[in-house]
């Protein structure tokens, strides 16, 4: 079996490096099936298969949901003057065509607390804008960022009601770990966790998250974001190989969104 999938991933690969796209990551297309994500990763039956370790992990939204979400999940890169950094770069998502990109506050802020001053978001097709910061909550650890040219195009996803989320819901992680693309799938594990670093009750997922996650969505089965990746819970026994993920509810950045709903009527 693993080796007729990578057969597959291989002539897929084959025939888009024809197009000129196989130097490009930040790729999401279909050669018949599967749904080829990247060189190492594609969707088949429904499940997503890693070429490296033939590790087959459930996805829990049909392909058209995941594709969107996908696209809609960016990565963010922060500096300081003059490129200076000691910011951590890693994701979000986009919820508006115009570009506005929720992500965690410590993903454009460094230990001091200071704000970065160049912030550049990138896109799944590969495309980059700059970006600034509009809200941030220290105490949340969210931020939700603007693009300094409005585009008007983007790949956007909706907000869901962390208000519905309970446990035992199927939930889907995306976001650029260690540097790479990835989608884990898991599940909501406990809710209204508190933690001493912030000031709100955090959900907990059994997705494993890694450094660079942070910022990027929680999904439920309908593709709606339920909350952002903020950092994990140390697993009470150590010999746990996954660490638990800690998630900021969603409903917890909406107030920072006010403006956008009461220019567009979206409630």
């Amino acid at each position: 079996m693993k080796r007729i999938v990578l057969i597959i991933i291989a002539i897929s690969l084959a025939v888009t490096s024809l197009a000129g796209l196989s130097n490009e990551m930040y790729k999401v297309f279909r050669q018949g099936k599967p749904l080829i994500i990247d060189q190492d990763r594609a969707i088949i039956n429904g499940r997503l298969e890693t070429g490296r370790t033939a590790e087959l992990t459930t996805v829990y939204l049909t392909e058209d949901l995941l594709r969107r979400s996908v696209q809609a999940t960016v990565r963010v890169t922060a500096s300081g003057p003059s490129g200076r950094s000691s910011f951590s770069s890693g994701s979000g998502v986009n919820i508006d065509p115009n570009g506005l990109i929720i992500t965690g506050a410590h993903v454009v802020q460094n230990s001091d607390m200071q704000n970065a001053e160049n912030i550049t978001i990138t896109f799944f097709t590969g495309r980059k804008y700059a970006a600034r910061i509009k809200e941030i909550s220290s105490e949340k650890d969210l931020a939700v960022l603007e693009l300094l040219k409005q585009n008007n195009t983007l790949p956007a996803i909706e907000l869901g009601d962390s208000l519905g989320v309970m446990e035992g819901d199927k939930i889907t992680v995306i976001g650029f770990p260690l540097g790479d693309f990835s989608v884990m799938s898991g599940t909501v594990t406990r809710l209204n966790v508190r933690s001493a670093r912030l000031s709100i009750p955090l959900i907990q997922i059994n997705a494993n998250t890694n450094k660079g996650n942070s910022g990027g969505p929680v999904l439920n089965e309908s593709g709606k974001v339920i909350g952002i990746v903020v950092g994990t819970f140390d697993p009470a026994d150590e010999s746990q190989r996954n660490f638990l993920g800690a998630v900021v509810p969603i409903n917890e950045v909406k107030p920072y969104l006010v403006e956008r709903w009461d220019a567009r009527g979206e409630r």
